[in-house]
């Protein structure tokens, strides 16, 4: 297999990018650049020069229309939370010409290729104390759900996997006697469950103690932004968002930290 480079990789998810924006403006749905790739936007008018992923997120409804869209099309793959051996609360949408080699357990049910995550923005309660108490409540059933598999733990480092499959053994004992699809339907119920459109808060990531929670307007209004050459769409408010992820997102990084965060190797199908 030939490997595929930074820039060449980031190509690639830039043509993911522009299908799903051409999808969503065709179908009148709302998306937003997200996470790292918003940042990008903001800062270098498309990929931050190291970043080997892409992340968009979008308001449940229009999530869920999305999937059944996606579903229908034959261009690219696209992994749906509901699918079985699937152990993500979000989707990806992959280029079938790539193949990733990484060591995640979690992903070797499906094969991927370079991806685009997409996350649904869902309603929270309102309230400190019920939010907490909701975050809490996905996290600890995320917990069950991938400890209930039996390599409940995989990390990028022997000895780390080692210190945290010890630590997560009396969960995983636990767990396993429910199904770890029941585990995950229970925890995609509970993100899904206060309405994103009646909902005075929404977030991303819910099933994290450091989700990205903001009044649900923040995620009703959408602009665009020059990317890699071309205009996606934002969020309106994406300077408040971005500072809630990243604080000053304009700091410049150290060069420490300009470098690829995640373990996938991408290649070229043979």
């Amino acid at each position: 297999m030939v490997p595929i480079e930074l820039k060449e990789q980031q190509k690639i998810l830039f043509g993911l990018l522009q299908y799903l924006h051409q999808l969503c403006e065709q179908h009148n749905l709302r998306y937003s650049l997200g996470g790292g790739t918003l940042l990008g936007a903001a800062k270098y008018h498309g990929f931050i020069p190291w970043d080997d992923d892409a992340d968009i997120v979008m308001p449940r409804p229009d999530f869920i229309k999305l999937m059944e869209i996606l579903k229908r099309q034959h261009k690219y793959q696209v992994l749906d939370p509901q699918l079985p051996n699937y152990f993500y609360p979000y989707a990806k949408l992959i280029d079938p010409r790539t193949i990733m080699k990484t060591s995640y357990h979690f992903d070797r049910y499906h094969e991927l290729g370079v991806f685009v995550d997409i996350f649904p923005i869902d309603g929270i309660p309102s309230g400190k104390k019920q939010q907490m108490f909701f975050l809490k409540k996905n996290h600890w059933l995320k917990e069950r759900f991938l400890c209930s598999t039996p390599f409940y733990y995989s990390g990028t480092k022997w000895y780390t996997t080692l210190v945290k499959s010890i630590k997560l053994m009396p969960v995983h004992l636990i767990a396993k006697r429910q199904s770890t699809n029941k585990w995950k339907r229970l925890l995609l119920a509970s993100m899904a469950n206060y309405e994103f459109e009646n909902s005075q808060w929404s977030g991303i990531r819910l099933d994290e103690a450091g989700a990205e929670i903001l009044p649900t307007g923040i995620f009703k209004n959408y602009t665009t932004l020059s990317f890699e050459g071309t205009q996606l769409n934002v969020i309106q408010d994406y300077k408040k968002v971005l500072t809630r992820v990243f604080g000053d997102y304009m700091a410049d990084y150290p060069r420490r930290r300009q470098r690829p965060c995640h373990h996938y190797l991408a290649y070229w199908r043979e």
